[in-house]
């Protein structure tokens, strides 16, 4: 996190990207639970390599996906719709991370 928050003050110091100011405390204090929470979910993954062993951990791990589309579609109440536009050949960038899979 250290090396990302520099690499992030290097560049807006480099002008390549842009510092966007707090528009809000609000948005102040969503960061910073978000930021909290991050830090929390860290902490007790590591915490829980005591009690389970790293393969159950890392198949728990990789559920997170499927739980998000669930969480997604109840919360939101249908599920994300897709772009006539936006195909996996219009954007090879985007899918880019499924090459591993292959």
């Amino acid at each position: 996190m250290v090396a990302c928050a520099t690499l992030g003050y290097l560049l807006s110091l480099s002008h390549l990207t842009p510092i966007k100011p707090l528009k809000s405390k609000r948005q102040l204090w969503k960061i910073c639970l978000l930021a909290s929470i991050f830090c929390v979910t860290i902490v007790l993954g590591n915490l829980s390599l005591k009690y389970i062993p790293v393969s159950f951990n890392q198949a728990i791990g990789a559920t997170t996906p499927f739980f998000t589309a669930i969480f997604a579609v109840l919360m939101q109440g249908a599920p994300a719709a897709s772009s006539d536009a936006s195909t996996a050949t219009d954007q090879p960038y985007a899918n880019g991370h499924m090459l591993p899979v292959y």
